[in-house]
């Protein structure tokens, strides 16, 4: 079996978690917490079947 390294998990916190409060307009927390971590860390990607996430500003929805 081969592993490979994956990188940590950006953390909701600071300034991270002041913006998804922000952010909610109809979101849940968590995913507003989902969104602002994804546009400042993951250049706006989520990998997600939740259908939410999609036609939302600044977030590419990976199959």
């Amino acid at each position: 079996m081969q592993f490979r390294k994956v990188p940590a998990t950006p953390a909701l916190t600071g300034d991270n978690f002041y913006d998804a409060w922000l952010e909610q307009r109809g979101l849940s927390f968590a995913d507003a917490a989902i969104v602002t971590v994804a546009r400042k860390s993951a250049e706006g990607r989520i990998a997600t079947f939740d259908g939410a996430f999609r036609g939302m500003d600044g977030i590419t929805v990976l199959p």
